[in-house]
């Protein structure tokens, strides 16, 4: 059994090559960096190819804020297991992953459902899934928020 990880940071940047050949994408406010290595699995090689989503916007308090992130692989990924942490995440036993983001002491919560089922479906698919910023957070301070999201996946 072999894993890799991918990891980033909330950032507000456009997708773009940086000087390792690794990519950097908006992925609700945060920037997944996926790895240019691979690993070997049954003589066949799986690599993280990309990562990309959507950018959340203000958050609105009334209403959820949702998004989504998407990991593309490349190889022989299918059925990998993908596996979701973060500083303070955690994941429930029904099966719902929650983080927080941070803007100094402040944190914002926000939750992935699924998160314990979460795999690659295919070989050039990789995996998505959807994020949501969960409504009736009232003490949240103005600005931008961070957390380092990390996915490991397990072939």
């Amino acid at each position: 059994m072999h894993s890799r990880c991918v990891s980033g940071q909330v950032a507000r940047v456009p997708a773009r090559p940086d000087g390792r050949g690794a990519r950097r994408a908006v992925l609700l406010g945060a920037a997944l960096l996926a790895g240019g290595g691979a690993a070997q699995s049954s003589g066949s090689t799986c690599r993280v190819a990309s990562a990309e989503g959507t950018a959340l916007g203000p958050y609105p308090i009334v209403s959820p804020l949702l998004g989504s992130v998407g990991v593309k692989t490349t190889g022989n990924c299918n059925g990998a297991r993908v596996t979701l942490s973060s500083v303070d995440g955690s994941l429930s036993a029904s099966g719902v992953f929650t983080g927080f983001m941070r803007r100094g002491a402040a944190r914002l919560r926000y939750t992935v459902s699924g998160a314990d089922r979460l795999s690659v479906q295919g070989n050039l698919s990789g995996v998505t899934f959807g994020v949501t910023v969960p409504a009736g957070q009232w003490n949240v301070v103005s600005g931008a928020y961070s957390d380092t999201l990390t996915l490991t996946f397990t072939f």
